[in-house]
């Protein structure tokens, strides 16, 4: 018997594809004269064609069309993945990271002081997106996102009150800006992109992932383009007090639509959305 026969032998369970693989390898010598170095170098081929394979074999089951995005079962989490990441621009956090040093400014700081005051924002906000990596596996995503989205209305009406006063006390400011960085970095940051990862099969995961992220970004554009519009007219308060209402909307579209997905594999989401789907379907046959 050969390594060549022994190859295709052991493939065989495992599917007529790598089994051909296998048969394609030529390793028809003898075992009585193959030492135990051509072995394991024969053995070492044949485990990199295998993985060559299964790479490619992954690669176009993950081909989907942009076509299959509308498909019965999957429409929903297209939307959910279209106006999630919308909706956490709406926070105004690109407003934030953008004109911290003048919004500091508007509020009597300081250039110098101001620019100080955006150096510590950007400091909290890193520290508590490590805070969400090392918890969102236990919190879950669906409580993130649905009390972050409430946690920073409550931080934008406490900003916007704030610039309302006739003297706006900017170490309370601060602690608001503070407050409201670090709830955005521990829930809406990671989160959505968490969920915008895992509610997808498979092989259309790519395609979608690249329509959230281009809804993140118009996202982005929007607030960033309509903020000194909003506060040149309405003035800054009013401004974050609008962004506050905002949040609302935002936490009732997540407690009512959005799925959790922690501890589920991609397998367990996707039947989630075709049973979902199918329920959705009988239940109009009962009526009609």
């Amino acid at each position: 018997m050969t390594i060549k026969n022994i190859a295709v032998i052991g493939a065989g369970t495992m599917g007529n594809g790598i089994a051909h693989l296998f048969a394609q390898n030529d390793f028809s010598v003898n075992l009585v004269d193959v030492s135990p170095n051509q072995l394991g170098k024969a053995l070492d081929t044949i485990q990199k064609n295998l993985d060559r394979q299964v790479a490619k074999n992954t690669i176009s089951e993950e081909k989907g069309t942009y076509k299959q995005l509308l498909a019965p079962g999957i429409r929903i989490a297209l939307i959910i993945g279209l106006v999630l990441p919308f909706l956490s621009q709406l926070t105004g956090i690109t407003t934030v990271m953008y004109y911290a040093p003048a919004i500091f400014e508007k509020a009597g700081l300081g250039a110098n002081s101001a620019l100080g005051s955006a150096a510590i924002i950007g400091f909290f906000n890193m520290i508590f997106t490590i805070v969400a990596i090392w918890k969102i596996d236990k919190w879950g995503r669906k409580p993130i996102l649905f009390w972050g989205f409430i946690g920073l209305g409550i931080a934008l009406f406490l900003i916007g009150i704030l610039f309302k006063q006739a003297i706006v006390n900017t170490e309370f400011l601060l602690g608001a800006f503070v407050l409201y960085i670090a709830i955005f970095a521990a829930t809406l940051g990671p989160a959505v992109w968490v969920v915008i990862s895992e509610i997808y099969p498979t092989k259309i995961r790519g395609r979608a992932m690249s329509l959230g992220t281009l809804s993140l970004f118009m996202g982005s554009v929007f607030v960033t383009q309509t903020y000194p519009i909003l506060r040149e007219s309405v003035g800054i308060g009013s401004t974050f007090i609008f962004y506050g209402l905002v949040m609302l909307p935002a936490a009732l579209f997540v407690k009512k639509i959005l799925p959790e997905t922690k501890g589920k594999s991609l397998e367990d989401i996707e039947r989630f959305w075709n049973q979902k789907e199918t329920k959705k379907r009988f239940e109009v046959f009962k009526v009609e």
